[in-house]
Parts: structure tokens; sequence; C-alpha cells
């Protein structure tokens, strides 16, 4: 098995994988958010479900090539770039809705409208001017912006700084910039990016535990 093969078969087991445990996690909560009408949770959980898609179509756009001997190769490049465009903004999405998820009490303009028309308009603008560096910045400041609004809500609450909660905003922010900001897996070696995939699996898998975890203590007090 060549690199390419191998690559491939990586892709698949990992699109898979984190697909399987974002799409968990939805479901997962689903009941929570129904019994508690809580806005929060419904941001939290639909972030999740925007993993997913961005997931989806992750795995189109890099395995394109795979189709060029059988298909068009207009068609491959519509494919191509309807597949950035859409990777881009749900990525934003799932962000957006994360943030949400612990700030819509200090932002009453929040809601969904404002989020996917503010997610399209940046999806619009770094498609169209071609800078993906754009969306490394972006995803540097909701890093920034997530860790000094946990720190915030979640000390206070918790009375220290590494609240579980706090700890999951943070890894899974971190493995947002590692795998969905473009340039961030072109400047790696394949062993490296590997590496990273199984790290982000990991992370998931926590979330997947923890989420789990509280849901299960919840249904035992009732």
């Amino acid at each position: 098995m060549n690199t390419a093969q191998a690559g491939f078969f990586i892709e698949i087991i990992y699109f898979v994988a984190i697909s399987a445990l974002c799409l968990g996690i939805y479901v997962k909560t689903k009941r929570v958010h129904r019994v508690s009408e809580h806005p929060g949770i419904g941001y939290f959980r639909n972030a999740f479900l925007f993993f997913s898609l961005t997931y989806l179509f992750r795995f189109i756009l890099l395995n394109l090539d795979f189709l060029s001997e059988i298909a068009d190769r207009n068609l491959i490049v519509s494919l191509e770039t309807f597949s950035m465009f859409l990777v881009v903004y749900f990525s934003l999405l799932a962000v957006f809705y994360l943030a949400a998820s612990f700030s819509w009490k200090d932002f009453g303009f929040i809601n969904d409208n404002f989020l996917h028309l503010t997610a399209l308009f940046i999806s619009g603008i770094i498609f169209f001017t071609k800078l993906p560096v754009l969306l490394a910045m972006l995803g540097f400041i909701a890093i920034i912006f997530l860790i000094l609004k946990g720190y915030s809500n979640y000390k206070s609450e918790k009375g220290r700084i590494f609240s579980k909660l706090f700890v999951v905003y943070t890894l899974l922010l971190a493995f947002w910039f590692f795998d969905l900001v473009p340039f961030t897996q072109s400047i790696m070696r394949f062993e490296l990016n590997s590496f990273g995939y199984l790290i982000s699996v990991c992370i998931f898998i926590y979330i997947y535990y923890r989420i789990t975890k509280v849901l299960a203590v919840e249904k035992e007090e009732e």
C-alpha cells in the first residue's frame, strides 16, 4: 500500500469516526434539550451537527482526485469549489454556535438567523478573496474569545479555571484550528497529520464520554 492509498484509507476511518461521534453527541443531547428548552444546549448540540456536515464535505474535497478517471474535469472542479465553500461555511457555523452556547445571555442579538448570515457573509469573503489565512485569523480570535469567556464563566461557577467544561471547549477549539484551517494540513507531513487525526478523535471521544456521563448522572437524579 502506497502513501496515497494509506492516506485515503485513514481519511475514511477518520471521517466515519468523527462523524459518528458528532452525530452521537447531537442525538445524546436531544432529550435534555427538548425537556429543558435551554438555548445554550440547543446551540451546543447544533455545533456538533455542523461539525459533522463540515467533515462530510471535507472528505469529499480531499478525495475528489479519485474521480478524475471516471468523471468530467469540469464536474470535479465544480464539486471542489462547492465543497470548499461548504467546508468553510459549516466550520464557521460550528464555531459560532459553540461560542453562542455560553455567550447567548450576554449578546441579545444572537439567534440562528444572525449566526447563519454572519457565517455566510464571512465564508463569501474568504471564498472570493481566496485568503485562507483569514479563516486562520478568525480561528485564532475564536480560540482567544472562548478561552477568556470560559475562564470568566466557569472559574466563577466552579472555583477553578480548569473546570471540565472549560477543558472541553479549549480542546475542541484547538482541534478545529488544527484540522479545519487549510494551511495547517498542507505544511505537515503524512505521519504528523495522522498523529493529529488520532489526537482529534481522542478529543471527540473525551467530549462524548463527558456528555454521556453528565447525562447519566442527571437521569439517575430524576
